[in-house]
């Protein structure tokens, strides 16, 4: 499910590198907005759906998605403004969480029931909201500053975040409250993701370094140059023998997590990457960024099979659906699609 990349702050430093694209496309997001909200007040009579109004309304960048295990629900997260819960089989049966931090950055969602949603916002908070009643909403405290980067583990439990202080921190919920556990390294950690078996998770450090975390036990089995200046994306198969990598740099390395061995390496883009995502079977890989277009590979040797364009900015976040027909993209354009990819053709959008 899910996995998402590069969380950093549009205009932020924080990586040691500023696109202007972040700038142009929001300038050109603000003007879009003015426009259509406008010609939709001249409209007598009109009523959108619901969900589709609010994300129109706002039109604000989609950072990250995921689709849960069970297909029925997508999720995404617009900067700043709220987590969107889509109900895949009856859209209009949709939230939006707005309550869950105000200046949200970052989420996630488990991709299972009990559901299990983490959230980072640009003041440094991090909340946990556990099951789909929310009898839990804890403040997660890790230690060496704010998380950097947080996801949920498929039990609907677990979580595991990362500091930019060189901490890694595991929290379970034990029914009654948190349990911690935490590991210190070397480096400034940006990114985290987990297979979907919940045993590995792959960190970036330092933007270029790969380390490959055993979940269970909190041992850093292995660490290796991942061969890109700033890697912003970041992926682990669902068996946990793939990691996939990708930067600045617009090149996609898959990598065996076992013996640290590049597999292969492809061009996404002349642009940084920004997301990718492998297939619940393990089969195919998706990626995207700067350069608007999905690319889709075979995940065993790098084959690719298609492109599909259709983002006006850059693509932050992609995630298979678990039937393997379908893919969903997000980007800064504010625009969420659903994908066939027998007939590489949008099915539908949420914008």
């Amino acid at each position: 499910m899910r996995r998402v990349n590069d969380r950093s702050v549009p205009g932020s430093t924080r990586h040691g590198w500023v696109s202007l694209e972040y700038l142009r496309e929001g300038l050109c997001l603000g003007a879009i907005v003015v426009v259509v909200l406008g010609a939709l007040t001249s409209l007598n009579g009109y009523s959108p759906n619901p969900i589709a109004t609010t994300l129109l309304e706002e039109q604000y960048p989609v950072y990250s998605l995921g689709c849960t295990d069970d297909g029925h629900t997508l999720w995404f997260n617009c900067f700043h403004r709220g987590l969107v819960l889509i109900n895949l089989e009856e859209p209009s049966d949709s939230e939006t969480l707005r309550y869950l931090n105000t200046q949200l950055v970052d989420a996630d969602v488990s991709s299972r029931s009990p559901r299990l949603i983490c959230t980072t916002s640009s003041l440094g908070q991090t909340r946990w909201i556990h099951d789909r009643e929310f009898t839990a909403e804890l403040e997660l405290q890790p230690a060496d500053g704010p998380i950097s980067d947080l996801k949920t583990l498929g039990d609907g439990r677990t979580a595991v975040g990362v500091t930019n202080g060189g901490v890694i921190t595991c929290w379970t919920w034990n029914g009654r409250g948190v349990d911690q556990r935490q590991t210190r390294t070397t480096g400034s950690l940006t990114l985290v993701e987990t297979s979907a078996d919940g045993a590995w998770s792959a960190i970036i450090a330092d933007n270029f370094e790969l380390l490959v975390y055993h979940v269970p036990t909190g041992v850093i089995e292995r660490r290796w140059d991942v061969r890109d200046a700033h890697c912003s994306a970041l992926a682990v198969s669902p068996d946990g023998s793939l990691i996939a990598t990708g930067g600045k740099e617009g090149i996609v390395r898959v990598w065996n997590r076992a013996t640290g061995q590049l597999r292969w390496e492809r061009r996404c883009d002349n642009l940084a990457t920004c997301a990718l995502d492998f297939s619940m079977d393990g089969k195919w890989l998706a990626g995207g960024g700067f350069g608007r277009t999905i690319h889709l590979w075979r995940a065993a040797d790098g084959q690719e099979e298609a492109t599909l364009a259709a983002h006006s900015g850059t693509i932050r976040a992609l995630s298979f659906h678990p039937d393997g027909r379908r893919l969903y993209s997000g980007g800064l354009d504010g625009r969420v699609y659903e994908w066939s990819l027998e007939q590489r053709a949008i099915l539908r959008s949420f914008q």
